[in-house]
């Protein structure tokens, strides 16, 4: 459990464990090169338990039983200037509920990120900047096995996202008949 410290996991391996693989509370972490092998049932290979401050992710892997991806909470408003790299190309980040980036505040998403939502909506009143490339373009999806369209909410920009960008961006499975804006 990673609190509120800096610390720096780099091509480590963390297996058969009882939990998540490591679990962050307002964690400025880096973790990268690292794998997750064999996590607790129910449990991701790495957990944040909030999302004011963000870890910097790369190139890990998970395999084996748990839950192979980056656990968003929800209900959180994102901290400022802050970034969601791409955590590893098979970690997606799976998001727990409603995210907000409330007005005022920037958060940039790196090109070949993956976001998979438990059918909740990700709602922007500041600036999204999803600036994906050809090769890596950023997602937007469900969580669910077999996907179907309006699986979740959306993506919804407020009156105040105009400085927001969405380049080489994919929204699927969206569209929830009860949107609730």
């Amino acid at each position: 459990y990673l609190n509120r410290c800096p610390v720096t996991i780099d091509n480590c391996r963390i297996q058969d464990t009882a939990g998540h693989g490591v679990e962050l509370f307002s964690s400025s972490a880096t973790i990268k090169n690292t794998t997750f092998q064999n996590m607790g049932d129910g449990f991701y290979a790495v957990a944040l338990n909030t999302v004011d401050v963000l870890p910097s992710l790369a190139d890990n892997s998970a395999s084996g039983t748990g839950i192979a991806g980056v656990a968003l909470p929800g209900n959180w408003d994102f901290g400022d200037k802050v970034v969601l790299n791409r955590p590893g190309a098979s970690l997606p980040y799976l998001v727990n509920g409603e995210l907000r980036v409330p007005e005022g505040r920037t958060v940039t998403v790196d090109p070949g990120v993956a976001f998979k939502t438990d059918g909740q909506r990700i709602m922007v009143y500041g600036t999204l900047l999803a600036n994906g490339t050809e090769a890596q373009r950023i997602l937007f999806t469900s969580r669910k096995v077999a996907p179907a369209p309006g699986d979740w909410k959306g993506v919804y920009l407020g009156p105040q996202a105009g400085s927001s960008i969405l380049n080489y961006v994919t929204i699927e499975y969206a569209g929830q008949s009860t949107l609730g804006y």
